[in-house]
């Protein structure tokens, strides 16, 4: 392993995705002690001693063990709690013994969308114990990695180190294993290139060791300009700990480009310190400690809601989506699954469309009946977001049930990566909007739903309400339903299966000015097909197209099929196939590449 020494004011700034400013990552530690080790030297029982005379390994030490299993057992699930409140993601280092103990917490994480390293396969044994002994730590190095798939179901693509402490080789065996990042060398505010003999591996430090919490809360000390709050903070801990968090702007000084995972963990810090600083349940701000032990909150104020800004509807779908401009409707084709999603994008498209026909077509051979289910759905989302960070609007379909049940959808394919969800009026079960027995729930029973929904996001995600009245109670009725959509705060709105272009235009005139409209448009469905100019000229924003690549793969591959069947061979099929090397080259733009 090696890297090359480049001061940070020789760097060009970091370059976020979608033109983002700042790149945070939160991580929680979900850590595994055995409560006794066979061992005469005194042993940590669940990390580091809250109780100054640490036992020996062989003597159960419960209460420096318990304050670990406290956080497992109870704080965690308020941590959870809180970050399903804000919409926020987290990164959870996590041992391998971990998805074998504490299936239940990790399988909590991997619901919600959250990111797992794999960190080692027990805390208490570090690598550096095998240092003399390559083969043992290439052992336990693989062994942890093949736990990690075993039960995420997918390949590790990160790696830190129990306590941070690995050897010379460690970074060779992750590269040759195929991890693209490892955390150990807290050495930078950046990710920067290692070089190993198998290969690059990028560093991302872990600087929780180098950032101010450290200083402020583990070693105690002080800057002389703060100033500290009088007020105490309860005991409680509700929420766990909230550690620094570094910001870096893209533009800004290169001393402001940081990458700085905070840490919000459900163990205490791993000092001597921790005997006076426990977690806390906080409103807002930082809980520092004192050399005496009192505990004081910098900057508490009470947590605010989370206010979405005064915009209006067409500026922020500009800024939900980069490449739409007002005035112009934009062509948004379906994908459904994270090999669809990279042809849109690497196309120049601008955005793509998870439809849910599409979805159940391809994934089931079903026809769109309201097959696929909520979990189906969001899984399917997070392999997208896997791949590609391209704007995604979602057919959350009717929300999978009542307001209750459309306002946890929400949060669960916000917090997989949607940047918009499609919610429609129809009766769930829902059918294709093309497809004859449709029924819709009555329209004021729908705004509820649909504001149970909007009330539920907790960050920029945007709501299309749709109507699939036409179909069934006429075109004046479904635009006074959409009128009240609009009206009760949807971002966009989308009247599915006008049968003119007369019933377009009047859509238009009634809508456009105010708010995004979405149209649809499928080949064999009940509305005309119009080029994305024509739409642009009549006021509508976005065209969906959720059936072109599936439309286009079952025209396709039946000649494909025949001919394979008939001859036994490819050779007359070249120029109507890729190769291995192109698919790989398509699917090669991110990690793996």
């Amino acid at each position: 392993m090696d890297y090359d020494y480049v001061p940070i004011s020789q760097r060009q700034p970091l370059r976020w995705p979608n033109g983002a400013r700042v790149a945070l990552i939160l991580t929680f530690n979900l850590e595994t002690w055995d409560l006794t080790k066979d061992t005469d030297k005194g042993y940590y029982a669940g990390g580091p001693a809250i109780l100054p005379d640490v036992l020996p390994g062989h003597t159960p030490d419960f209460p420096n063990y318990s304050w670990r299993e406290y956080g497992q057992r109870v704080g965690i699930w308020r941590l959870y709690d809180l970050f399903d409140e804000m919409g926020v993601k987290a990164s959870c280092t996590t041992n391998a013994v971990t998805f074998e103990r504490r299936k239940a917490m990790v399988d909590a994480c991997l619901e919600r969308g959250w990111e797992l390293l794999a960190h080692n396969w027990e805390q208490g044994e570090l690598l550096t114990d095998f240092a003399k002994d390559p083969a043992k730590e290439r052992d336990i190095v693989l062994r942890s990695l093949a736990q990690y798939e075993k039960f995420v179901g997918r390949q590790a693509k990160g790696w830190l180190s129990s306590s941070l402490r690995s050897t010379l080789q460690t970074a060779d065996i992750l590269a040759e294993y195929g991890c693209t990042f490892y955390c150990d060398i807290m050495n930078d505010d950046q990710p920067y290139p290692l070089t190993t003999p198998n290969g690059p591996i990028l560093s991302i430090p872990y600087s929780n060791e180098i950032n101010d919490f450290t200083l402020l809360t583990r070693r105690n000390h002080f800057h002389h300009a703060q100033k500290l709050h009088d007020r105490p903070v309860p005991r409680r801990a509700d929420r766990g700990t909230r550690r620094a968090i570094c910001r870096r702007s893209q533009d800004g000084p290169h001393h402001e480009c940081r990458v700085a995972p905070a840490c919000v963990g459900s163990r205490p810090p791993d000092s001597c310190a921790a005997r006076i600083y426990r977690p806390c349940k906080i409103a807002s701000g930082r809980v520092v400690g004192d050399a005496r032990g009192n505990r004081r909150m910098v900057s508490v104020q009470p947590r605010r809601p989370f206010p979405r800004p005064v915009v209006t509807r067409h500026a922020a779908l500009a800024a939900a989506i980069p490449g739409y401009v007002p005035g112009q409707c934009l062509s948004v084709p379906g994908v459904w699954d994270g090999l669809t999603i990279q042809l849109v994008e690497q196309a120049g498209f601008p955005a793509a469309f998870l439809s849910g026909g599409a979805l159940a077509m391809a994934r089931h051979g079903r026809r769109d009946i309201g097959l696929v289910t909520l979990t189906e759905l969001t899984q399917t989302v997070q392999v997208i977001r896997e791949v590609s960070d391209l704007p995604l609007i979602v057919d959350a379909d009717t929300g999978f049930g009542n307001a209750d049940n459309a306002a946890r959808t929400a949060r669960q394919l916000e917090t997989a990566g949607a940047t918009a969800i499609q919610l429609e009026d129809q009766l769930f079960p829902k059918r294709c909007g093309f497809l004859g027995g449709k029924a819709v729930i009555p329209a004021a029973d729908y705004v509820e739903k649909l504001k149970a929904v909007l009330d539920a996001r907790r960050g920029a995600m945007l709501v299309i309400a749709r109507t699939d009245a036409r179909a069934i109670e006429g075109i004046s009725a479904a635009i006074d339903r959409a009128a009240a959509y609009r009206d009760a705060g949807a971002d966009l709105i989308f009247i599915e299966g006008p049968e003119s272009v007369s019933e377009m235009t009047t859509i238009a005139e009634q809508f456009a000015a105010a708010v995004p409209l979405v149209h649809n448009l499928v080949d064999g469905g009940n509305s005309p097909l119009t080029r994305a100019c024509d739409l642009s000229a009549m006021g509508f924003a976005i065209a969906l197209h959720p059936l072109l690549l599936l439309g286009g793969f079952v025209r396709q591959s039946p000649a494909l099929l025949a001919e394979l069947r008939a001859t036994g061979s490819t050779d007359a099929l070249q120029h109507a196939i890729v190769d291995l090397h192109a698919i790989n080259a398509l699917i090669s733009t991110r990690s793996e590449s």
